[in-house]
């Protein structure tokens, strides 16, 4: 598949600033059998489109910088994060250096605690490149990329960012070295905090993918002379690890949410403005890593949103007309909402956003997914007891004419699941449907101003009928002058809460009707009525 961000794929400047394309455009490179396959996360801007770029990167050509992972912080919290998330972060390291990635440990401002170990002398003389000094200023912070030039920073971290309370001290700096739980390979890695000799080292090696991992994000991860902007700034292909970081916020300051929260909003405003993020299962093959702390949190609900039409561009343009109107019912209903597009290929790597959805608005058509992903579509449907709403198309989604290799189908998911019997449409002879609500259920949540109660749509009817005994029929649709069908109803399939509407056409995206039902769907999917 050749994709229309080729133009971004040495990625030699910030992704997501210069283009706005409503879809996620995912790139399936071929992998040799010891590269990683990296799958970069960045989005979209003005929009805040998720876009995913399935990457094979060569560990040869690899390097991971660790930033201040010291062996104590002035802020008690800081220390505290730091200490639970280095297992794991050696777990990476430790897989990644094993596969031929070089490993650049920085804890800044300690260098003279590793004076006399081979891992710092081995970089400490032969790497200061004239021309990577020029381009970096010499061993300047950076603190910002022409894209960020006109972006208010995500959080007020003017009082030092600690979150504890009362707020620790902020007395001399009393970090002496790395934290011990991160292992130094004195053969392989090496140490530094010269963004110069890092660099210069590099370039020597030919290495051109860096993934940057540590703390804190809002401050050294991102703006050291080795860190993010200036990985941009030189060129190379840099990521963020964003779920082993970060940030220095205080939760009683500026926008006023909790720290994890916080440094969430970090991550995107990197992924918008500076850089792709990528996370830990890249390397482990495991869950992202969670603080212990953010499991207590009571975030804005995920509204993850699916959306595949093979062909669409005969069909009902699902991918340009189902974002904007779910990042619009986001804003006005405090949703995270998060947007996996696809125009003709299914390929959602980022699928893992499931694990953190709360409900997942699907308008697919007749596709397969690779099998991983479909396995974990089927996870969250069959065992999360989150939420599902299902347009149009969704009742023949996963129901392709022709599956290609190395994916799943999943053609009973319509009876299933959505409780529906579909058995194709009546034709698009131009006459369109006419769209009633159930009048004894009016004053439903389902139906809450979806006015009009009856009104016609371009849109032809499905034949839909019977569907499962148990599920709540809200609408009917039927061509004119001809008998109705089940248009929009709910259900529930073991602990899931299903929503099912054959509505979709894209002449529905205009009317007040249509979007009113879907943020009425998706509350409900959410149990939040």
């Amino acid at each position: 598949m050749v994709s229309l961000l080729t133009p971004f794929r040495k990625m030699r400047m910030p992704v997501g600033i210069t283009l706005f394309l409503p879809l996620l455009l995912v790139s399936s490179l071929p992998l040799v059998a010891d590269d990683f396959r990296m799958h970069l996360r960045s989005k979209i801007v003005p929009e805040p489109v998720v876009q995913q770029d399935v990457r094979s990167w060569n560990p040869t050509e690899t390097a991971i910088i660790v930033c201040d992972m010291w062996d104590a912080h002035w802020c008690k919290g800081a220390t505290a994060r730091v200490v639970e998330m280095a297992p794991t972060m050696n777990k990476v390291l430790t897989i990644a250096r094993n596969r031929g990635v070089t490993i650049f440990h920085a804890p800044s401002d300690t260098m003279d605690f590793y004076a006399d170990s081979p891992a710092r002398k081995r970089i400490q003389t032969g790497y200061d490149d004239p021309e990577v000094r020029r381009i970096l200023g010499g061993e300047r912070w950076n603190n910002g990329l022409p894209s960020e030039e006109f972006v208010k920073w995500p959080v007020d971290q003017s009082d030092g960012g600690c979150d504890c309370e009362p707020q620790c001290p902020h007395p001399p700096y009393p970090w002496k070295s790395q934290i011990a739980t991160l292992v130094i390979d004195e053969e392989k890695d090496l140490i530094s905090d010269s963004g110069v000799a890092i660099a210069s080292y590099m370039k020597a090696k030919g290495i051109t993918n860096v993934i940057l991992m540590g703390v804190h994000t809002n401050m050294c991860v991102i703006g050291r002379p080795f860190g993010l902007r200036n990985q941009v700034k030189l060129g190379n292909n840099v990521v963020l690890m964003r779920d082993l970081t970060d940030t220095m916020y205080n939760s009683r300051s500026w926008p006023h949410v909790s720290h994890f929260e916080g440094t969430r909003r970090v991550i995107d405003h990197i992924e918008k403005y500076v850089c792709p993020t990528i996370v830990s299962t890249d390397f482990t093959g495991e869950p992202s890593f969670r603080f212990k702390g953010d499991d207590t949190e009571n975030p804005k609900p995920v509204i993850t949103v699916l959306v595949c039409e093979e062909g669409d561009e005969i069909h009902y343009l699902a991918y340009k007309n189902l974002p904007p109107l779910m990042n619009e019912l986001g804003s006005q209903n405090n949703w995270e909402v998060i947007t996996l597009s696809s125009a003709t290929f299914a390929d959602f790597p980022s699928v893992e956003v499931l694990d953190r959805t709360d409900v997942l608005v699907l308008y697919v058509r007749r596709i397969g997914l690779p099998k991983e992903q479909m396995q974990r579509v089927k996870q969250y449907v069959n065992e999360s007891g989150k939420g599902l709403v299902a347009l149009r198309t969704a009742s023949h989604g996963f129901a392709p004419v022709r599956l290609p290799d190395g994916c799943d189908d999943w053609k009973e998911f319509d009876q299933v699941v959505l409780g529906g019997n579909y058995q194709g449409h009546t034709g698009n002879d131009g006459s369109g449907s006419e769209i009633t609500n159930v009048n004894e259920l009016e004053g439903s949540p389902i139906l809450r101003a979806v006015k009009p109660s009856a009104w016609h749509s371009q849109s032809w009817t499905y034949n839909t009928s019977p569907v499962a005994a148990d599920a709540t029929v809200y609408q009917y649709s039927a061509p004119p002058g001809k008998d109705k069908m089940p248009l929009t109803w709910t259900r529930m399939y073991g602990n899931t809460r299903v929503a099912y509407t054959a509505l979709g056409h894209q002449a529905d995206f205009e009317v007040s009707a249509f979007k009113a039902l879907l943020r009425n769907l998706v509350h409900w999917a959410a149990e939040k009525e």
